[in-house]
């Protein structure tokens, strides 16, 4: 059976401030990790997630690690750094550094800083290759590459035997991940609003996932309280 989804866009980073997209990979704002702090108390599922997923940037990670540590503290299996999941532009701000420098220097920083009860032994690195941050063939910004690339996520998440699985990635992306056709251009990215618009947590149901069992795609349909904030 499908895994039911909770998708969070990740919260208020730096280069949300006054379009400062020139910065490379930024990490959480003072207001991005009071988000965090509201999700953590807010989200009522936590008791139910069995895999945590999130694209390999700091900000997808801060807020992975912030608003479920105490989830993350209690499953076995590490959380998985996902690099389908990375934003649909190549702007620095959207930019990842390579897996050398993620391992052994941004995400031991964010551990430090975070002051977490686990290591770092709960990420899961498998998944992440040399070129994911390339921006080019299969990670390259245009929407032919990044449909491919959605759709390959769609796949690989249906068939994974998880059943409550949180995904964190961001705003541009998912509008590609969910075929979303409510905006015009999803290449000019999602700008950063309040919690419960930002990190859209929604609540996407394996209901209706199953009638797409014959077709060569897998397609993702919500539940009708999803984006009325039932996961908040």
């Amino acid at each position: 059976m499908p895994p039911t989804l909770y998708i969070s866009r990740h919260a208020k980073a730096e280069h949300n401030i006054k379009h400062r997209f020139h910065i490379p990979d930024p990490i959480l704002t003072p207001r991005g990790h009071t988000e965090c702090r509201n999700l953590r108390k807010t989200f009522p599922h936590h008791n139910k997630i069995d895999l945590i997923l999130s694209l390999p940037r700091r900000r997808a990670i801060q807020i992975t690690l912030f608003a479920f540590s105490n989830t993350l503290a209690q499953l076995e299996d590490p959380y998985l750094l996902v690099p389908n999941a990375q934003e649909v532009i190549a702007k620095p701000c959207d930019t990842g550094v390579s897996i050398y420098v993620l391992r052994a220097v941004e995400i031991p920083e964010i551990f430090k800083e975070e002051g977490l009860s686990f290591g770092t032994e709960k990420i899961g690195f498998g998944l992440v290759k040399d070129e994911w941050n390339s921006k080019k063939g299969f990670y390259a910004p245009d929407p032919e590459a990044i449909q491919a690339r959605a759709a390959a996520l769609r796949v690989w998440l249906y068939g994974i035997e998880a059943q409550h699985v949180v995904l964190v990635t961001h705003g541009g992306f998912l509008h590609y991940l969910t075929e979303d056709g409510t905006v015009s251009d999803p290449m000019k990215g999602v700008s950063h609003m309040s919690l419960t618009s930002s990190l859209e947590n929604r609540l996407i149901t394996n209901s209706l996932w199953l009638q797409q069992l014959r077709s060569s795609n897998i397609h993702i349909y919500e539940r009708l309280d999803g984006r009325n904030g039932s996961c908040l």
